[in-house]
């Protein structure tokens, strides 16, 4: 599978590299942006705990956030983890972000590595679990 993020295109292969399937999502990079904010808000961190948990300056979230700029895949990987939810192939509101209960004062960068690697067992367990089921 190839995808191009903010032009939001996939692309699907079977087993033999054979094309099959085309999808193309409208998304908006200020709706992408305003689903940003909407995470980083609603789990209480700031533009600045973002921007050291990504290693960027704190305003290219800010451009992010408005959709001035465009955001990687791989940075939007690092986020969906740290919010538990799948921002890369399912970056609407609709898609819930999982509640994973953690509590702590003063969460620094480090701290929020050490909670992007249980989500991303979460995510990774809910993933072999759907395909367990066949879904």
């Amino acid at each position: 599978m190839c995808h191009v993020f903010l032009e939001i295109l996939y692309c699907n292969y079977d087993k033999m590299g054979i094309y099959y399937r085309w999808r193309c999502i409208a998304m908006e990079k200020t709706t992408l942006g305003g689903r940003l904010k909407e995470l980083r808000t609603k789990y209480r961190y700031t533009q600045s705990d973002i921007s050291a948990f990504l290693g960027v300056d704190q305003s290219l979230i800010s451009k992010y956030e408005s959709g001035e700029r465009q955001i990687s895949v791989d940075m939007l990987e690092k986020l969906g983890e740290l919010y538990c939810c799948d921002l890369v192939h399912a970056p609407e509101a609709d898609s819930p972000a999982i509640q994973v209960a953690f509590r702590a004062d003063n969460i620094d960068a480090s701290n929020m590595r050490s909670i992007q690697a249980v989500n991303r067992i979460v995510l990774n367990s809910i993933f072999m679990a759907g395909l367990l089921k066949g879904d």
